[in-house]
């Protein structure tokens, strides 16, 4: 069950009992312990299946149009559950609430060849996250960063089409032909 945590002490605490399950990820203490303090001033939001929290997500709000989600963890013995999967999808309603555009994430650059962030990255990958481009100075130069973004409203091409095709009451949008055609799709491409 997903649940809203507003207590600092309880994300802090979730935060901390799940990164240490993924040491794999989560190795270098001086970052565990900046996220562990970091997600008290966050939405921070985690998943509690038999009494256990199993998994979080902490999002942190960087622009006027987007959001960065900021960690994400789930115990290793809930991997490929579809509690990650849950767990971003409510993040991602989250920020669109929050009138929010787009959802960036870091995780460690494939040109590292840690096996462990090769699922990450599909992971990722698989929920629609694409890698924006590759910061090698952000953690270290032994630590380089994929900076992966997502954009959060795909379907508004789908309500500008319906819209264009309500307006001059044709019955499929693809029954348009010539020019016509041509400048509807320069207007839906104009919009976005």
């Amino acid at each position: 069950m997903i649940n809203v945590i507003n207590n600092k002490d309880l994300k802090s605490k979730i935060c901390k009992n799940i990164l240490r399950d993924l040491a794999e990820w989560f190795g270098i203490e001086s970052s565990t312990k900046a996220y562990i303090e970091g997600v008290r001033d966050k939405l921070f939001i985690a998943y509690k299946e038999k009494g256990e929290y199993v998994g979080f997500v902490s999002l942190e709000e960087t622009s006027e149009i987007s959001c960065d989600m900021y960690v994400l963890g789930v115990l290793k013995k809930y991997h490929k559950t579809g509690i990650g999967t849950k767990l971003i999808n409510f993040i991602e309603g989250e920020a669109k609430k929050l009138g929010k555009t787009y959802i960036t994430v870091k995780v460690l650059s494939d040109s590292h060849p840690c096996e462990n962030y090769q699922k990450t990255r599909r992971f990722y990958n698989k929920n629609g996250y694409r890698m924006l481009e590759e910061l090698k100075d952000l953690w270290g130069e032994d630590n380089p960063c994929a900076y992966c973004i997502k954009e959060l409203h795909p379907s508004r091409i789908i309500d500008i089409t319906e819209n264009l095709r309500l307006r001059n009451n044709k019955s499929d949008f693809s029954e348009k032909k010539g020019m016509e055609h041509k400048e509807q799709i320069w207007v839906v491409s104009k919009v976005l």
